[in-house]
């Protein structure tokens, strides 16, 4: 039977127009698709339902099974349908449309949810002033992100600029996914994340050798992915980001306009965001380097307490796949596309908002949605009225009131408007009640339709109820029911991902024109008018180091970052061009979200096996507060306002790892140069030749795998050691046993075959060290078993310690280097390694000095012991 038929057959015996919903009482489909399946052909599941829009009639949807999806798997296969990522318990899913139904039946399924489309977190309408990057490229200037990857998911990178290439002209950025583009010779083979092998059948992928060969030049024509982009990693003399030689990945998400014909819908859905997350979890895992992602996109759409199936899903791959990711905290604080309310016990309450109507005829049946949550208990009657007034005085039509159990399509008399609705009672994400209401009808001349919601209560307690409308239009409510609070997007209340809200360090710019332009309604280091703020709707995920949203806040309003040069700009957009033409100003949680990826990458140069709580401790730890942001944490700041250097200072360093020492075939001025090899070498370290540490400018630092150092040619050594002074005393240093002579490239081995020797007692004695030229000398064991074994079990012996190895390098330089030195050293330490190697015996000594010294005192002072004689 041709495909049509069918579909036309499924419409006629199953999915009626109007009416009830044909979905079964038990069925596992979110309210969205519920509505979706009673009320749009499958030809038109497009924009704010498919997410991804492709012309195959399938939908993206995303699954959560009970059995990690091989009951699923199984029947997908005679569907055509595909899992496209895993996630935990979460699946990508992309199937037709028809086979919903087969997928919702099955037992092993507990929910299916839509994928809803993300839009760009940019407000309407730098450099990074305020956040300290100043203090760490002052006191650190290797610290750039270098052997670190930062992905990008949103609209694309210009490749063409110099800010996202080397000085040597080559690219930086490692892999290109376009999910639009549809050449089927790049389709984008990765591993998933059970081990398999994949290839996804849609997007195609570029790497930086087709970067690099002009073969491929990355694109963006909505210029929002090039400016968040710049603001995390860009290489720019005048407005640098934060971490300007860090490696990128960018995953474009942006498919046009072509098909929705708004730019509302630009961005795909959530079901190729979790193919994006996937895609760089397997890419990072390949190239062996630490990645942080940066999403400045989200949703109104959801529960708003990061249960929905997309954030469970992201939360699956931070804990399970130790994966750092921020997350825009939204833009809609004063959008009034949030409302809250009680509904009084045995009483009503009444909610207005004004419905938009210049949206496209293929999208408008999902995008005039209201989306409305209880706590679970009461479940309150609805009625909904249509007024043809913003003033609400000319009552149109009235539908209700209606019960909790009924659903579908109700006609509002004396107009050509209907309302659906779908609920979840209770929904299976989080227990509580869940509504949908839609309204439908052909659009008409008017800008707006006002409708009034009315909640009836017959129950004994008061009802809190959140209602949400969707971004990239008009629709807002209009009654003081508006609320500021709980306006976090979603995925931004994803418990385990860095949420970040904005604050402004500048107000106004010079445009390309010449004339001043302002960032309307804001105030110097106050918290920007339109960052979204807490608290999620439901806290009881929220705990610990996530028990705040948004966790934290950076600049992000009227920062001047990388201007893509596809972008075009109309005569109104030119105020957001800078005055070199250069560059663009913008404004938008979307722009504070990078600024911290960016300083994440720097701290994970400092650790690269940081897991996301530790990262966001050393975030916290940093932030200042001040008068705007008063006491922290709270729902407007998070933790407060982001201190680069503070949180790059917190960092603690993890314990190196050493493999191997490699001479080079390289000898410049007298220098011989090597390659030392390892995991977890941290930027901070020091590199100690035979216990002497390397001066800071005969060291290089690629990534936590390999560092590069010079030493004076012919120069023989015996150790290298990686030592770690932002670790605890105990898991400070690693030494690795060499032979300086072997020469040629060899990899030189430790003894006996073992080339990693830890120091397991935390450290080397320097100045010991560099006077009996090894580590490893017994003399040198005995003064580091006494440190252990003495000193470090009290606070002023600890406080020694610390205060030794932060001082004596220098004395040790200067020792190993004069023999001299070195003899007068070992002399003065031979008697204090004697008494620490004897304990017993150098007590009995001391006892027998301090006796001597006291009779020898008491015969100077001429003070003899009395003798009394009794006489008779």
């Amino acid at each position: 039977m041709p495909f049509r038929i069918r579909i036309l057959l499924l419409l006629v015996f199953c999915f009626p127009l109007t009416g009830p919903s044909c979905a079964e009482p038990g069925s596992k489909l979110d309210a969205v698709l519920k509505t979706a399946i009673g009320q749009v052909p499958p030809q038109q599941w497009r924009g704010r339902v498919a997410g991804a829009r492709r012309q195959d009639h399938t939908v993206g949807v995303l699954v959560k099974t009970l059995d990690g999806g091989e009951e699923l798997e199984r029947v997908l296969v005679g569907f055509h349908g595909q899992i496209t990522s895993r996630h935990g318990d979460i699946l990508a899913l992309r199937l037709p449309v028809e086979a919903l139904s087969k997928v919702d039946a099955l037992t092993s399924v507990a929910y299916i949810e839509a994928s809803h489309s993300f839009f760009s977190q940019l407000d309407e309408v730098s450099k990074a002033e305020g956040v300290n990057l100043s203090g760490v490229r002052s006191e650190y200037a290797d610290v750039t992100g270098r052997g670190v990857v930062v992905g990008i998911i949103d609209t694309g990178i210009d490749t063409a600029k110099a800010a996202f290439q080397t000085p040597e002209g080559e690219t930086r950025v490692l892999y290109t996914w376009d999910q639009y583009d549809d050449n089927s010779q790049r389709r984008p083979r990765f591993t998933r994340n059970d081990g398999s092998t994949q290839v996804l059948d849609f997007g195609a992928e570029y790497t930086s050798a087709d970067i690099d060969s002009g073969f491929y030049v990355g694109t963006d024509i909505d210029g929002h992915g090039t400016h968040v982009a710049g603001i995390a990693a860009g290489r720019d003399a005048l407005f640098p980001g934060m971490a300007p030689q860090s490696s990128l990945i960018s995953v474009i998400n942006d498919g046009g306009d072509d098909e929705s014909g708004f730019e509302i819908f630009d961005l795909s859905g959530s079901g190729p965001n979790l193919d994006a997350y996937s895609y760089m979890i397997s890419r990072r895992d390949e190239l062996g380097l630490p990645m942080v992602v940066n999403q400045s996109q989200g949703t109104l759409m959801g529960p708003h307490d990061g249960s929905s199936l997309y954030e469970q899903a992201l939360q699956n791959d931070i804990e399970q796949h130790n994966f750092l990711i921020c997350i825009s905290a939204g833009n809609d604080q004063l959008e009034d596309k949030h409302a809250l309310d009680s509904i009084p016990a045995h009483g009503t309450a009444t909610i207005d908002l004004a419905f938009e109507q210049e949206i496209p005829e293929a999208d408008v049946i999902l995008a005039n949605s209201v989306e409305v949550w209880f706590d679970q208990g009461p479940q309150p009657r609805l009625s909904v009225e249509l007024y043809d007034d913003e003033e609400f005085t000319t009552l149109v039509g009235t539908v209700g009131p209606l019960s909790f159990e009924q659903v579908g399509r109700f006609d509002i008399p004396n107009t050509d408007r209907s309302v659906v609705v779908e609920k979840e009672l209770p929904s299976a994400l989080n227990g509580d009640n869940r509504f949908f209401l839609t309204l439908v009808g052909a659009p008409t001349d008017d800008d707006s339709l006002y409708l009034r919601l009315v909640f009836e209560n017959s129950n004994g307690a008061s009802q809190p109820v959140d209602l949400y409308v969707q971004q990239g239009n008009d629709t807002m409510f209009v009654s003081d029911l508006a609320s500021r609070s709980g306006t976090l997007g979603v995925p931004g209340t994803t418990p385990g991902a860095i949420t970040v809200g904005a604050y402004t360090t500048r107000t106004q710019w010079t445009d390309v024109d010449g004339n001043i332009a302002n960032a309307a309604g804001t105030t110097l280091y106050a918290l920007a008018p339109f960052s979204s703020i807490g608290p999620p709707r439901n806290l009881a995920l929220y705990q610990g180091v996530n028990a705040v949203k948004p966790d934290l806040c950076a600049p992000g309003d009227a920062i001047v970052s990388q201007l893509s040069s596809q972008l075009e700009v109309d005569d109104d957009d030119r105020r957001e061009i800078f005055e070199d033409g250069e560059h663009l100003v913008y404004s938008g949680t979307s722009m504070s979200t990078p600024v911290v990826a960016g300083v994440v990458a720097l701290m994970l140069q400092d650790n690269p096996v940081a897991t996301p709580e530790q990262i966001k401790t050393w975030l916290f730890e940093g932030c200042r507060s001040d008068s705007f942001t008063g006491a922290v944490p709270n729902d407007e700041w998070g933790h407060g306002k982001l201190d680069a250097l503070a949180a790059f200072q917190a960092v603690v360093s993890p314990q190196p790892i050493l493999s191997k020492v490699t001479l080079l075939p390289v000898e410049l001025s007298g220098q011989q140069h090597y390659r030392l090899s390892g995991e977890r070498i941290a930027l901070s370290h020091q590199i100690l030749v035979d216990g002497v540490a390397l001066a800071p400018s005969a060291v290089e630092w690629i990534d936590h795998r390999e560092v590069r150092f010079e030493v004076v040619a012919d120069r023989q050594f015996s150790t290298i050691t990686v030592v770690n002074l932002k670790a605890p005393v105990d898991r400070r240093s690693a030494t690795l046993a060499v032979d300086s002579e072997s020469g040629g490239g060899t990899p030189i081995s430790g003894q006996g075959g073992a080339a990693f020797l830890p120091d397991s007692s935390g450290g080397f004695c320097f100045i010991a060290t560099a006077a009996y030229g090894s580590p490893l000398e017994p003399k040198v064991a005995v003064l580091r078993n006494f440190r252990d074994r003495c000193l470090l079990k009290n606070s002023a012996g600890r406080a020694f310690v610390d205060y030794y190895y932060r001082t004596s390098p220098p004395f040790a330089l200067y020792i190993a280097r004069h023999e001299t030195a070195r003899t007068a050293v070992r002399l003065a330490l031979t008697p204090i390694v004697w008494t620490v190697a004897q304990p017993a015996w150098s007590a009995m000594l001391a006892f027998s000095l301090m006796l001597g010294v006291l009779t020898w005192r008491r015969r100077r002072s001429g003070v003899l012991p009395t003798v009394n004689v009794n006489r008779p």
